[in-house]
């Protein structure tokens, strides 16, 4: 199978066979643009996810800018699981073969301390009580017969909803193409072995949104964390009706903003403020037209705005993009903060971005009204990462400060 390795938002001139064509084609456009380019080539252009998709005739890796490691480190933030460089110790262009590692790596870890047990619900016919009888189910099924007995009880057993999480993560990546044979093996071993006992299970829905982690539970709570994440993230999708894919992708543009809101929530509470983090609210009122057609209002969703005691102090938007040539603005991002800044009230907005670019102050002219540009280097390592995080959290708390000083 041909694997074809592009970078976000890069495009890239390839010679493509017809079924390539064909299998490219049934993508969604969020996820891939394909435009003809000459005689048998083609302009590949992929938009803000990354990761891995697994098609009939090809493999596409969608490779993020910022590299895996700091990839992982977000997807890592965004999991509440802590992370550092020493846990990875390759470099790879696939996100779900790093995934896949870091399953192994967690749940070796883990399982040092043996398998997760609980009480769990059972109700089985037996021949003598054990529990309680499920009166309910005897007498539908079996009416004014003593034995077999439908009893209803509770098994102190490994055959928990945490682990039936993390074998069906374990069993999900099996079948992928390009597993290395030793990560396989492992995995494999894991599922047939270390949780022969627990039952398979096909869909994340059967598995409770809320997994209580004490005791030991809170040793697998960063493995049940990332096998919820292949489980909601990697599976079979049938796009076009005809052509199955297999696909693990992640949009940067998300995991950017929850990475940024995330920081930016925790220092805000530091500093006895609040952050609400995209929130709708009304831009304009809905009114008529004069023939009688009603004119809808409209709407802005701001990424992050600090509270303080209930009243607006501070807008900032976050953008996964480099600045506009070098520091400049795009006017799509100017129009969308002063539009934040004028309905909240602010006299200034921060728009924070994907890059090393230090705080930079620009007015308006004509308007008591000031934008602000400020980046977080994804570059660097997971302690620079969350130092350039806390600078710009920071310099949006600096707003709120300076209202506050002049009110």
């Amino acid at each position: 199978m041909r694997t074809i390795s592009l970078v976000e938002h890069a495009p890239r001139a390839l010679q493509l066979s017809p079924d390539e064509v064909r299998d490219l084609h049934t993508l969604p456009t969020a996820l891939l643009k394909v435009a003809a380019a000459g005689e048998g080539v083609w302009l590949l252009t992929p938009k803000s996810r990354v990761g891995t998709v697994v098609l009939p005739s090809l493999r596409l890796l969608i490779r993020p800018k910022a590299g895996m490691r700091s990839t992982l480190y977000l997807l890592a933030s965004d999991l509440g699981i802590d992370w550092s460089d020493e846990r990875f110790p390759y470099d790879t262009d696939d996100l779900v073969l790093a995934v896949a590692w870091w399953l192994d790596r967690e749940t070796e870890r883990a399982a040092r301390c043996g398998l997760a047990r609980d009480y769990v619900d059972r109700r089985e016919m037996l021949t003598t009580l054990r529990g309680r009888v499920a009166f309910e189910r005897q007498v539908a099924a079996r009416p004014g017969r003593p034995i077999p007995v439908e009893c209803a009880f509770q098994e102190y057993s490994e055959d928990t909803p945490l682990n039936q999480l993390v074998k069906a993560a374990h069993e999900t990546l099996l079948p992928l193409p390009g597993l290395e044979s030793q990560l396989a093996m492992r995995l494999r071993h894991r599922a047939r072995r270390t949780f022969g006992g627990v039952r398979s299970i096909e869909h994340l829905r059967e598995v409770p949104t809320e997994l209580l982690f004490l005791g030991m539970h809170r040793e697998w709570e960063a493995v049940a964390r990332i096998a919820w994440l292949i489980l909601r993230l990697l599976g079979i999708r049938d796009w076009s009706g005809t052509i199955e894919a297999a696909a693990f992708t992640v949009d940067m543009n998300q995991l950017f903003e929850r990475y940024v809101a995330n920081v930016t929530r925790e220092r805000a509470a530091a500093a006895r403020c609040e952050l609400e983090a995209g929130r709708e609210r009304t831009l304009t009122v809905a009114g008529q037209r004069a023939d009688g057609v009603a004119v809808p209002e409209v709407t802005i969703k701001p990424d992050l705005v600090v509270l303080r005691d209930g009243v607006p102090v501070a807008v900032g938007d976050v953008k996964y993009k480099l600045p506009a040539g070098g520091a400049g603005w795009k006017s799509r991002d100017a129009y969308q903060l002063i539009a934040y800044c004028v309905r909240l009230g602010l006299a200034r907005g921060l728009l924070v971005l994907c890059a090393a670019c230090p705080l930079g102050v620009t007015r308006i002219v004509g308007a008591r009204l000031e934008l602000a540009t400020i980046g977080i280097d994804l570059r660097g390592s997971p302690a620079e990462i969350l130092a350039s995080a806390h600078v710009a959290a920071d310099a949006l708390l600096g707003q709120a400060g300076a209202l506050a000083a002049t009110a």
